[in-house]
């Protein structure tokens, strides 16, 4: 850590401004630049108040000749003034050439030096990336960009910036040492902070090392002496000026205690640890209870320690809000977490390559549950505390082969949304789910069947089967009286023969759809449905010969008794020639619109009518 880390140093930044040429001196011409100052105060850790920075009113600066020869710039005083937040001085005119600076500070209207470049031998010259002198200046039609910067004097004398012979008006300082033990840290001196107050006057500074040096200004009897280091108590007291005084050959060395890091109880807030020294600094803490949220992760920010484990959290209970552990490359085991048994929201566990199990969880309440992404987990063992769920969504696990670990989860209120599982061929673990309100299978490449509910949902309020390309048993989900109610969509799994094995209440309340089921050929699971509120579409069912299974089918379309832009719609069925147990829905039934093409057979409605139902 650098020594006076607290001091304000700002970049001085070369800004040409003009270039004239006197066409009376052919032999002499000038070239003019300034020089800009950005204000320290926008700087990071700036200690520099807003009030000094205004009272800069002049430049001194010193320019020779890069062979040592003087210019006609020697201390002197440029005025400098504030230009859309930046000071910028006059112009500086020197005659074509290569140049140095040898002295660069700001003054105030009585002459005070407010701030100063130090030079290359001075002690704050490790405070700088460029000291004085500052050489190769070139003046020219085209000016080089000067870098340099200057440091704030308060609290600093001549001997710091390596003026020690120059007569300049520098406030007086008189200084001390000062270092910090920690209690049980043997002779290990401590970083942190110092502060000297009285009244009014304030100066702050880090403490980084043994014989850390204070520069303070006089003038007082006495000083307040606040330190502070991470994880021990706070220190204050109050010295004499001639106490202070005497720490010039060896350093004040304060003791201070350390704090007891196990806090206990509730942290009210939001939580993020994204490394493996934020987990273990918060653990340490032994809250049992979070107000808030807890995310444990990188979130896909380069350049951080992986969490290796977290074992330190074992104190914690509950979480009010959601927990989310997510994108942990290097996370195996959840272990320390098996003492957590309530979530208040989402239980998100997401993007962590390596982790094998979730056997570590003791986990009795969450709203909602996210599993995605984690490509080494089998199963869900250590979810056996949850009885009942908002909503569940399980993605992208690539080895996940089952539910087990679900055996006591009776209740997904929402829906179940299982998608891209690839290797994914059982419901294993779920055979006590009894209420269900949607399942979403989409993608799930190595699902043949619905093997695992053990005929447990006794109710369904809408089921989508996409793109799941081994599934062709759909028997096994639905209890003896369960049904399928508002909302149906059979997309896209070529390998399905037959809807056997579900059951539909009578009034479909939404849409139904068939579509691109290249194996289908029976439907007649549907013969208990009696409406369907709004579309109705069998499209691209290529071995679908009939539609046996909708004779009962009395209104497509009519959702509430009005009408809409609802339609039946039954295009590019190849096989479909077979449209007779659609005529007492043609005959007798409600239907406002229908689009019937490219099928093997494609009746008109007045053919319907008259029972021209098939050819």
């Amino acid at each position: 850590m650098v020594n006076f880390k607290t001091l304000f140093l700002f970049l001085i930044v070369s800004v040409f401004i003009s270039c004239s040429i006197d066409s009376d001196l052919p032999d002499n011409q000038l070239g003019a630049f300034s020089i800009s100052f950005e204000p320290p105060a926008t700087l990071e850790n700036a200690r520099v108040k807003g009030n000094t920075l205004n009272k800069v009113t002049h430049l001194v600066i010193t320019i020779k000749h890069m062979d040592g020869r003087d210019t006609e710039y020697s201390l002197t005083k440029i005025a400098v003034n504030l230009v859309e937040g930046a000071f910028l001085s006059e112009e500086i005119l020197l005659p074509l050439g290569t140049y140095q600076i040898t002295t660069l500070y700001l003054v105030d209207s009585e002459d005070n030096i407010l701030f100063a470049s130090p030079h290359n031998d001075a002690p704050l010259a490790q405070n700088v990336e460029t000291s004085l002198p500052i050489t190769d200046i070139s003046v020219s039609d085209s000016t080089e960009i000067i870098n340099g910067e200057v440091i704030s004097t308060d609290g600093h004398g001549p001997d710091d910036f390596g003026m020690d012979s120059f007569k300049g008006k520098f406030k007086e300082v008189f200084y001390f040492y000062v270092a910090i033990l920690g209690e049980n840290n043997g002779e290990t001196y401590l970083p942190g902070q110092i502060e000297v107050v009285n009244g009014k006057y304030s100066h702050q500074q880090e403490i980084d090392s043994l014989n850390q040096k204070v520069n303070l200004e006089p003038g007082h009897d006495q000083y307040t002496v606040k330190i502070e280091s991470d994880n021990y108590h706070p220190f204050e007291d109050t010295f004499s000026y001639d106490s202070l005084s005497s720490y010039v050959s060896t350093p004040l060395i304060i003791e201070l205690e350390l704090l007891d890091p196990c806090v206990g109880g509730t942290y009210v807030g939001d939580v993020v640890l994204n490394t493996q020294e934020e987990v273990d600094n918060f653990g340490s803490k032994c809250y049992k209870k979070i107000e808030g949220h807890l995310k444990i992760g990188a979130y896909l920010i380069e350049n951080l320690t992986s969490i290796t484990n977290l074992e330190s959290l074992d104190s914690l209970v509950e979480v009010t809000g959601s927990l989310k552990i997510e994108f942990n490359k290097s996370l195996k085991s959840l272990k320390g977490l098996n003492n957590l048994s309530s979530v208040g929201g989402i239980l998100t566990i997401s993007g962590n390559e390596i982790l094998e199990s979730l056997s570590e969880l003791k986990i009795t309440k969450a709203k909602l549950l996210a599993i995605n992404n984690n490509n080494a987990l089998t199963n869900f063992d250590g979810l056996q505390g949850l009885r009942s769920l908002y909503s569940a969504e399980v993605r992208g696990n690539q080895n996940l082969m089952n539910f087990k670990g679900l055996e006591n989860l009776k209740i997904v209120e929402s829906s179940l949304n299982i998608t891209k599982n690839k290797n994914l061929i059982s419901f294993e673990g779920l055979a006590n789910l009894e209420e269900l309100g949607g399942l979403n299978l989409m993608n799930n490449n190595s699902l043949v069947s619905l093997s695992g509910f053990e005929n447990s949902i006794s109710s369904l309020n809408h089921l989508y089967l996409l793109g799941n390309s081994s599934l062709s048993d759909l028997k096994g989900m639905l209890s003896e009286d369960g049904t399928i109610n508002n909302t149906v969509r059979i997309d896209n799994n070529p390998s399905l023969e037959s809807l056997a094995g579900l059951r539909f209440h009578h009034d479909i309340t939404f849409n139904f759809e068939l579509t691109d089921n290249s194996s289908l050929t029976d439907i007649s699971a549907m013969s208990d449905i009696n409406t369907i509120g709004r579309d109705l579409i069998i499209s691209n069912n290529e071995k679908l010969s009939n539609l046996t299974g909708l004779e009962n089918l009395f209104s497509v379309g009519n959702l509430y008794g009005s009408e809409s832009d609802y339609i039946l719609t039954i295009v590019n069925n190849e096989s479909l020639t077979n449209f007779c147990p659609l005529s007492y829905l043609f005959q007798n039934g409600i239907l406002y619109k229908q689009n019937i093409k490219l099928n093997g057979y494609n009746p008109t409605v007045l053919q319907m009518k008259e029972n021209e139902c098939s050819p």
